[in-house]
C-alpha cells in the first residue's frame, strides 16, 4: 500500500531494468501509477512471465494488473487475475502506454472483472490507449480451457479453476 505514485507489487518504478518470472499475491493501493507487478516501466525495461493474482487500486489514475504505466518498453507474456480499479487510465494489464512500447501475449481474465461492483471505474479493455488485439486482450473460460488457444509461454504458466469465480487463475 502507498500513498502516492508508482506503486507495485514487486517494484513501484523500474527504469532500464528486466523483470522475468515474477508475481504478485498480495493487495496493491496507491494513489496513481499502480500496478500489480510495477507501477511505473520506462526506458527500454522488459516484464517477462508475470502474473498477478490480487486487487490493484489506484485512488486517482493509471491502474493495471500488471503495470500502471509503461513508456518505451517491453511487456511480454504477462496475465492479470485481479480487480483492477481507478477513475482513468485503466486495463485489465496495462493502464497506459506510451512511446515505443511492445505489448504482446498479455491477458486478464475478463470474469473477475465483471465480478466487480466497484463504484471506481474498471477496465474495459488490456490497455486504457490501445484496441484489443488477438494477443492484448481479455479472457474468459472457453480461452483458457479446451480448444481454445492462446498464445502464452505454457511453461511458466497453469491454469487452474478459481473455487470462488467461475475463473481461472
Amino acid at each position: 500500500t502507498g500513498s502516492n505514485e508508482h506503486v507495485g507489487g514487486i517494484v513501484g518504478k523500474a527504469i532500464k531494468t528486466s523483470i522475468n518470472i515474477s508475481y504478485n499475491f498480495g493487495q496493491i493501493l496507491g494513489y496513481r501509477i499502480v500496478g500489480g507487478i510495477a507501477g511505473l516501466i520506462e526506458n527500454n525495461s522488459v516484464i517477462t512471465n508475470a502474473y498477478n493474482r490480487n486487487n490493484v487500486t489506484a485512488n486517482l489514475d493509471y491502474a493495471g494488473g500488471i503495470a500502471g504505466l509503461v513508456n518505451q518498453s517491453t511487456i511480454k507474456d504477462v496475465y492479470s487475475a485481479s480487480f483492477v480499479r481507478a477513475k482513468s487510465y485503466i486495463g485489465g494489464v496495462l493502464g497506459r502506454i506510451q512511446g515505443l512500447t511492445t505489448v504482446l501475449n498479455a491477458y486478464y481474465d475478463e470474469t473477475i472483472i465483471e465480478s466487480d461492483d466497484t463504484t471506481l471505474l474498471k477496465p474495459v479493455q488490456a490497455v486504457s490507449n490501445l484496441l484489443t488485439q488477438e494477443t492484448v486482450r481479455g479472457l474468459y473460460k472457453a480461452d483458457l480451457t479446451g480448444d481454445a488457444k492462446i498464445n502464452i509461454n505454457n511453461e511458466f504458466f497453469s491454469f487452474n479453476k478459481n473455487e470462488d469465480l467461475n475463473a481461472y487463475y
